[in-house]
């Protein structure tokens, strides 16, 4: 899609500062100080002309008094555009002895900050703790199923209890077994070897295939 260009105009008369246009405001030209552009010269009118910018930097000039001169030629109102301007964008005027310039120049288009565009983006990816099954997941594919997180929670509180002590019954338990029957190491294994069972399942939802 094409976007619409914007253009910088500027006056300036009898060689006073130049003054940039704003659109859509009527800038007076003649022998009066309440004019924009006052030109102390006897041959100018209180009003003598105006200019007025419009859209893509075409600029409507106009003698209220008398002619005027654009690139030579006389007129008494016309519009002035890039296309009338030399390789400086300048436009010669002239307002009965008094001369004038006109400069159009197109502004740079307005590119963004590549960089810091990208900085403001959300970041698409996560670090992979397992990049050999996969890489580059999108962060919103990578979900914990309900049973992981359930089942994983639940044998840790399991781990952390053994550690303090391996070898020793609980408290719970003291008096509960002899060495005439089964051993509370026994059932110790018995429940271990049932965790590795819940292991196996846990580990049996997810396909790691390449």
């Amino acid at each position: 899609m094409d976007t619409e260009c914007s253009f910088t105009v500027k006056l300036s008369v009898n060689g006073g500062p130049a003054l940039t246009l704003e659109s859509n405001i009527m800038y007076r030209i003649g022998y009066s100080k309440e004019n924009e552009f006052f030109v102390d010269h006897q041959c100018m009118a209180e009003l003598h002309a105006y200019a007025f910018k419009m859209q893509n930097g075409v600029t409507q000039i106009a003698a209220v008094h008398g002619l005027i001169k654009v690139n030579g030629m006389n007129v008494t109102q016309i519009n002035v555009g890039l296309e009338d301007a030399d390789e400086n964008g300048n436009v010669l005027l002239q307002f009965e002895e008094v001369g004038a310039l006109l400069q159009i120049t197109e502004d740079p288009p307005n590119v963004p900050n590549k960089l810091l565009m990208s900085l403001m983006q959300p970041s698409s990816y996560i670090n992979n703790p397992f990049p050999k099954y996969s890489e580059n997941i999108p962060a919103s594919s990578v979900e914990i199923p309900p049973r992981l997180r359930y089942r994983s929670k639940s044998l840790s509180t399991k781990s952390r209890k053994r550690g303090r002590n391996s070898s020793a019954p609980p408290h719970w338990a003291k008096g509960r077994y002899s060495s005439k029957e089964s051993t509370y190491m026994d059932d110790l294994e018995d429940e271990e070897l049932d965790d590795m069972d819940d292991l196996v399942n846990i580990w049996g939802d997810f396909d790691l295939k390449t």
